[in-house]
């Protein structure tokens, strides 16, 4: 048999695998449907088989163009949340509001400027301005940039993090010298010290020791007839204490758990599962295909109070089987009057297996605040085409200081999932109330999309885009960045469309 023949042999078994699907809706016993599946499985291993024997055939024929092989996509995990304690990329162009100065050597200012002395570098990190500080002689000048006092006697794992560039000039070099200090009166301590060349912009993570309610960063630039001091991009982040409004393994011993139900279609389809697929412990809860439906479950939550809160934190880890993907998705949503209406948070459309991974989302849907919220975990579409869904470790909480700005900074979080098919969420956070706009552009810079734009108030955000541009067309796969601009803040991320 030589290779045209094998590709004509599997492509014949192909068709019968469709001619196997299509008749799926002219079943309707259970027993006919869980036949059928098993006879599509099998169909999918023999054609895996006789995939590995072409590609075989192919090598050892010496074929010389590779075959183009699909592989499935798995999303990234979700980053941990981190609350952002203080956020600074200097972009009012002057000292900003709440820091200050103190000349150690001399009578230098910080400046503000883009990019470094001469062009080195040539630019900010991001947007038009960093922090800069410069003399040119070899005087040894120094002053201290020192950032307001930060409230971290509530966090744990607190980190610094800021960008840093520094060119030397003809063997000649500045330095960087970061200290901290745990009250107003107190003395600084040296944190970090950088005195070599950071010739491209460079990220610098730092833990910050013995943290305080009145804890302040110094940056004490050393004039050394380099090119400059150049930092941009601030940012204290740490996790807040948290108070946990529902904690749920699913190992009570009762499915589903007290306050739990399901609304919806698909009521049998919910179910313990002793397997700890999603990465929690045995047991845990699992959506199961059968017995197939077409429709939406809701795997709802018991009501809880949240009165006063503007934002909630959900986590929880789960784990996908895809089928087929493509004509279902998978969620989460909320509601304040018992399933009438549905407001989303997050929304993904597998295509392939998703994890085991730990999902942490910020929750700021208009039920927030009622005392009769619910949240739910959503399957909406054919179940035929999903094996398993497995979530584990629910848990709803509020930070300890919700509400409180301190925690809360101009920032664009970014997009989960990444990449994504067809929706896929933003997160960001505004400190001062006032104009944000959210806009989408595509690889070429033209706009497709203005996704955001209007007043809104000092929390945190989640607004999904769902792959559209402003005519309501659906874009193509490839890359595109969205960009918030709100007062003088302005941030870009990058996201991949990936059909």
């Amino acid at each position: 048999m030589d290779f045209l023949e094998v590709i004509e042999v599997f492509s014949v078994i192909n068709a019968k695998k469709y001619e196997l699907m299509f008749s799926k809706f002219e079943l309707d016993s259970k027993e006919s449907i869980l036949m059928k599946k098993k006879k599509i499985k099998k169909g999918e291993l023999m054609k895996k088989l006789l995939f590995v024997v072409v590609v075989i055939f192919a090598l050892c024929s010496l074929v010389a163009k590779e075959p183009n092989i699909g592989k499935t996509f798995q999303a990234p995990p979700f980053e941990p949340r981190d609350d952002v304690l203080l956020q600074e990329g200097f972009e009012t162009g002057n000292l900003p509001t709440g820091w200050t100065q103190s000349y150690v050597n001399g009578v230098i200012d910080w400046d503000y400027q883009n990019g470094g002395h001469y062009g080195n570098p040539g630019s900010s990190h991001s947007g038009t301005y960093n922090a800069f500080f410069y003399y040119d002689d070899y005087s040894a000048y120094s002053t201290k940039l020192i950032t307001p006092a930060i409230n971290l006697s509530s966090v744990t794992d607190p980190e610094l993090t800021f960008w840093l560039a520094m060119v030397d000039w003809v063997g000649d070099l500045d330095e960087l010298y970061v200290y901290y200090k745990t009250s107003a009166g107190g003395s600084w301590t040296l944190l970090s010290s950088y005195i070599t060349e950071y010739i491209n912009w460079t990220e610098i993570t730092l833990n910050l020791p013995n943290p305080t309610s009145t804890y302040y960063i110094a940056f004490e630039g050393v004039s050394g007839y380099g090119y400059g001091v150049c930092l941009d991009d601030v940012m204290v982040t740490g996790v807040t204490g948290t108070n946990n409004l529902i904690d749920e393994d699913f190992g009570g011993g009762t499915f589903p758990p007290t306050g739990w139900s399901v609304i919806g279609d698909g009521t049998t389809n919910w179910l313990s599962s002793n397997s700890s697929n999603a990465g929690g412990s045995s047991p845990e809860a699992e959506f199961s295909w059968t017995p197939s439906f077409v429709g939406t479950s809701y795997f709802t939550s018991p009501i809880v109070a949240t009165s006063g809160q503007s934002y909630l934190y959900l986590d929880y880890c789960h784990m996908l089987n895809d089928y087929s993907g493509a004509n279902y998705s998978i969620g989460v949503a909320t509601t304040s009057n018992g399933g009438v209406t549905w407001h989303l948070v997050s929304e993904v459309f597998p295509i392939g297996d998703i994890g085991p991974e730990t999902v942490s989302l910020t929750v700021n849907t208009p039920d927030v605040g009622s005392n009769n919220f619910q949240f739910a975990f959503f399957f909406n579409g054919d179940s035929f085409d999903l094996d398993y869904w497995y979530l584990d470790n629910v848990v709803l909480s509020t930070s300890t200081e919700a509400g409180n700005i301190v925690n809360l900074a101009n920032a664009l979080k970014g997009n989960y999932p990444n990449p994504f098919n067809p929706t896929t969420t933003i997160a960001f956070s505004v400190i001062t109330p006032g104009p944000v706009s959210i806009d989408i552009y595509n690889i070429k810079g033209e706009k497709v999309k203005t996704l955001v734009k209007g007043e809104f108030d000092a929390k945190e955000y989640n607004v999904v885009w769902n792959g559209t541009d402003d005519n309501g067309k659906q874009v193509s796969s490839g890359v595109y960045f969205y960009k918030m601009i709100s007062n003088n803040y302005s941030s870009t991320r990058k996201m991949i469309m990936l059909k």
